[in-house]
């Protein structure tokens, strides 16, 4: 859930620029508390952080992690994880991202995260990559960078434990620290490769998406400070330019080191001091700057014509500023409301989408901060060009409707079940977790200054919390959000209102005012009905043969019905299971191009046949188990994953599918509208047209590669669906596998329970 929760913060860079956000923070000492004398010797910037989250909180860490600070003012972070084994996370975080360009460096923070793997001290150009070949990573998958706003993030994930490797990894990463060579003719051969990635970027979704951050953030220093760059500062970039940043900001105080893996704390320090202890920042310390501040007032529109998106984004935001302040259990507390109201908002708008004729082909609410000084609230969905107006309204009535009216204790129960039950799931699954992920989830926590706390430590502090919020708490956290900040309306893409007597923004104004003047109810909120709602069939089966499989460790018990059922018992992710239940042909059988893709969607969208999608979902909340239905190759699959526990769940959830199946003419009309709207942002790229013409093209012709075209798959029915899966979900026999943490006895008992009295044909 803290995942969850934090992503929301992600989400809204995501949804504003085409960068993702990731980062590290902070510092202190040896061992989890105590300052060491040097550390004082590091510049006390306002930019530059000090100390660990913990040192201002009234929350406690992880005791699995070891937090240290270098004589240099390095900072790092060790955690000891056995999963994967014999690997290690190794992760080198510099605080510093396009927010710290001047003007004329514009995009010079990315290029020179480019630059670093073109030549440092001990591996000079053209040989990282090659090393990192010669010890089995792959460049990508074993490593990689990003940089965004306030950070540049180093990645490698290396494939031994040994000493030797250990230490080049160290040495990979301090020459990244200060051991950049920056060479002339390095910097011209890179330039190219990153005009090429900006013009890549350049798509209609990326080029809206950056000008609302520009609109939404204005009198902020992030709407001027997009990571990509200018053009004008990419192509002058030389060394001349690219070091007095380097230097500046790439200094050991303004560093942190993490490693998770499966070596002990002790060895990760020693190396750690070997590598990065003599490392020294420049003596000319680095200019802070200042954020600026957003306007907290008014309501401003934003209009962009995008014919090649394929679709008219329309959304609502409020901005307000934020100040960075210690991660107490009280802000905790703040968040979490803010994070509980957003979910209501979503599962409402989910709601609204689910509903025949709705406007919307999706939508969506989260909230959050960003980079530690900007607060939002945001609502969007997809619709059309001609259906635009209907979704403003909707949005607005949706968004005042729960500002006015409040929420019901249903609804806040439901959104509590659906959290208690990722932090049950976080607390689980803990001893299974990826170091690679760990190693994230560290460097993010800490850069936006907070307390990394183990799930179980989470699980406690929110569970308390969340027990503790009522619907009034939901209430005056969506108050505080809307009603005392700045907000834009947003009507972005395939809608062309220029020709009009009115500005675009004008006609947008007039909607918007006219929605807010129409008086809103409260939410009526619908009766849960509960899942499973099917008796389970009468007889188990008969076996008839059980095979074991000694080379991989697994067994198959065959019944007399001709289900097959597959056990394998592993311990690689602790109480999880995996669940796969193939049967009939797939797309091998499929009688009209394209009716697989569309198949999988209807679905999807059409839940059950005793409750919609939305109904499941609410029926579903408070446990992690789920399954999706895939239309493959050579056969349809359910494909399931949860906790082991919840094995039973995800049976009864495929058996009710194959028993019960929905297909609703809403889901139908829902997912022809998101075809369409694919269809048409796919015909305003290279790569939508490639997939488009020529995947089928270099098959041959064969219509199981590609897709067909708009015209053909419009022309697909609902009728054409139910035919088709309604035959096999009745009909095939079904070829059962489960994997994971279980009993395979009761594993075979319970597929039996649900599936062994079926009779079919394969």
């Amino acid at each position: 859930m803290y995942n969850r929760m934090r992503m929301q913060n992600f989400q809204r860079a995501q949804t504003l620029t085409f960068f993702f956000l990731l980062g590290l923070l902070v510092s202190l000492t040896t061992g989890c508390g105590l300052h060491t004398p040097e550390m004082n010797q590091a510049p006390k910037l306002p930019c530059i952080s000090h100390g660990w989250p913990q040192d201002t909180s009234d929350l406690s860490p992880d005791s699995d992690l070891v937090f240290g600070t270098l004589a240099n003012g390095l900072r790092y972070v060790i955690k000891k994880n056995n999963e994967p084994k014999d690997r290690i996370a190794l992760y080198l975080d510099v605080q510093a991202g396009s927010l710290n360009e001047t003007d004329e460096q514009r995009g010079l923070a990315h290029y020179l995260e480019h630059m670093v793997f073109n030549g440092t001290a001990h591996f000079p150009p053209g040989t990282l990559i090659k090393y990192f070949q010669s010890i089995g990573m792959g460049f990508g998958a074993d490593t990689n960078a990003h940089t965004s706003y306030d950070e540049t993030v180093y990645k490698l994930l290396l494939p031994g434990t040994d000493e030797k490797t250990l230490n080049e990894g160290m040495q990979v990463l301090a020459d990244y620290a200060r051991g950049a060579l920056l060479l002339e003719s390095e910097v011209n051969s890179e330039r190219g490769v990153i005009l090429a990635e900006k013009r890549t970027r350049d798509s209609a979704g990326s080029r809206i998406s950056k000008n609302l951050l520009k609109h939404e953030f204005t009198g902020n220093r992030v709407a001027l400070r997009d990571p990509i760059g200018t053009e004008q500062t990419l192509l002058a970039a030389d060394s001349r330019l690219l070091r007095p940043f380097y230097a500046a900001w790439y200094r050991p105080e303004n560093m942190i080191v993490v490693l998770v893996g499966d070596i002990t704390p002790d060895q990760a320090r020693e190396s750690i001091h070997q590598y990065f202890s003599e490392l020294h920042a420049s003596k000319k310390i680095p200019s802070c700057f200042d954020f600026g501040r957003v306007r907290e007032a008014g309501t401003d529109i934003f209009y962009q014509y995008e014919p090649d998106l394929g679709l008219t984004n329309i959304g609502i935001s409020a901005t307000w500023n934020v100040q960075p302040q210690a991660d107490t259990m009280e802000k905790e507390r703040m968040q979490l409301q803010n994070y509980v109201a957003s979910l209501l908002l979503n599962n409402r708008l989910q709601h609204v989408v689910n509903k025949e004729n709705s406007p919307f082909s999706k939508a969506q609410a989260y909230s959050g901060t960003f980079v530690q000084r900007l607060g939002y609230l945001v609502l969007s969905a997809r619709t059309n060009a001609e259906t635009w107006q209907q979704g403003l309204s909707l949005l607005e009535h949706t968004l005042r409707q729960a500002v006015t009216h409040g929420v019901t204790a249903a609804e806040l129960e439901r959104v509590k079940n659906e959290i208690n039950a990722e932090l049950d799931q976080e607390v689980q699954t803990a001893d299974s977790q990826d170091s690679n992920t760990l190693a994230s989830d560290i460097i993010r926590k800490i850069n936006r200054n907070e307390v990394v706390l183990s799930p179980l430590q989470e699980q406690r502090l929110y569970g308390a919390l969340l027990a503790k919020i009522s619907i009034a708490d939901i209430k005056e956290a969506l108050q505080q959000m809307w009603l005392h900040s700045r907000h834009v309306v947003e009507v972005a893409g395939t809608a062309d209102l220029r020709a009009a007597d009115l500005t675009p923004e004008q006609q947008i104004l007039r909607v918007w005012s006219r929605a807010a003047a129409t008086p809103v109810q409260a939410w009526l909120q619908e009766e849960k009905i509960a899942f499973p709602y099917l008796i389970p069939p009468r007889g188990n089966g008969t076996v008839v043969q059980v095979v074991a499989h000694p080379a991989i460790d697994a067994t198959t018990t065959v019944l007399a019905g001709g289900l097959r059922i597959n056990v394998k018992k592993t311990d690689f992710k602790d109480r999880q299971v995996l669940l796969g239940v193939h049967f009939g042909n797939g797309r091998l059988a499929e009688p009209v191009a394209g009716l697989g893709q569309l198949a999988e969607a209807v679905i999807k969208e059409s839940g059950v046949g005793n409750l919609n999608r939305e109904q499941l979902e609410a029926a579903l909340a408070g446990r992690n188990g789920r399954v999706t239905f895939s239309v493959g190759s050579e056969s349809f699959v359910f494909s399931g994953k949860g906790l082991s526990s919840e094995l039973e769940l995800m049976l009864q959830l495929v058996y009710t599918t194959l028993t019960d199946p929905a297909f609703r003419p809403e889901a139908y009309s829902r997912s022809m509208e998101r075809f369409r709207q694919m269809y048409k942002a796919m015909q305003g790229s290279v790569e939508g047209t490639l997939r488009l013409t020529g995947d089928r093209f270099f098959a041959g012709g064969n219509s199981r590669y590609g897709l067909p075209s708009e015209e053909d798959f419009m022309g697909l029915t609902l009728e054409q669906v139910r035919q088709w899966l309604s035959k096999a979900f009745k009909n095939d026999q079904l070829d059962i596998s489960v994997v994971g943490d279980v009993d395979p006895e009761q594993a075979v008992a319970l597929v039996r329970k649900y599936f062994g009295s079926r009779k079919g044909r394969y």
